[in-house]
């Protein structure tokens, strides 16, 4: 959480992996990268790749995935120190802690995967 926390403000950019611009997979990758792990690029892989723990038992720094009904994963945030909250970077928008409100608690996924595992993802260079 720490790491991803220093992105806050950093613009939306379909596709960015750089402070210059994120998307919600980039955010999530590049904080990775920051604690030396490397981890898959898109959400869904992302949420394959590491242990899952139940979505209603996250803890600050466990990430949150949110799927429409029947389809694949499509959204990715970061679990913050208080409920009902993430780290998220939103279409169209900046990085910033929200809400998780009504239209993202009816797409949250039901499981969460904890990037504090060490089995999530490789060393860096490794």
């Amino acid at each position: 959480m720490q790491a991803a926390s220093t992105m806050l403000g950093v613009a939306h950019v379909l596709g960015g992996m750089t402070e210059a611009g994120l998307d919600c997979s980039g955010l999530v990758h590049l904080a990775c990268r920051v604690l030396g792990r490397t981890v898959p690029r898109d959400a869904e892989d992302i949420a394959e790749a590491g242990p899952g723990v139940p979505a209603a038992e996250a803890a600050e720094g466990d990430l949150l995935f949110f799927r429409k009904p029947g389809a694949r994963i499509h959204h990715v945030g970061i679990a913050v120190d208080r409920p009902g909250e993430m780290l998220n970077t939103p279409g169209g928008g900046v990085t910033v802690i929200e809400p998780l409100d009504h239209g993202r608690l009816r797409t949250l996924a039901a499981t969460a995967t904890r990037v504090a595992s060490p089995s999530l993802g490789d060393p860096v260079g490794g």
